[in-house]
């Protein structure tokens, strides 16, 4: 089955929409994948220069983190083109 935004990407984002209203709309196809690498390198975890793995600087603090399937599911869909 094909990703796209309305059935694997808005339903998970929707619970963060109004703690991230000052950034953009996490509910809004436009919004999301016009800043598609952006939300990706916030939400996965990065290595930094000593090789260090860091945690990923979104979901905003009271939040549960993303889980793996979503975050494969997320980069799986950018990969893809940003279905809508």
């Amino acid at each position: 089955m094909a990703l796209s935004f309305a059935t694997d990407i808005k339903p998970i984002f929707q619970q963060y929409q109004e703690r991230m209203m000052w950034r953009f709309d996490l509910t809004d196809y436009k919004a999301v994948s016009g800043n598609a690498k952006l939300i990706q390198s916030l939400i996965n975890p990065s290595t930094d220069n000593s090789g260090e793995v860091q945690p990923p600087q979104m979901p905003p603090a009271n939040f549960p983190p993303l889980s793996g399937d979503f975050l494969a599911t997320y980069n799986e869909w950018v990969s893809a083109g940003c279905p809508a």
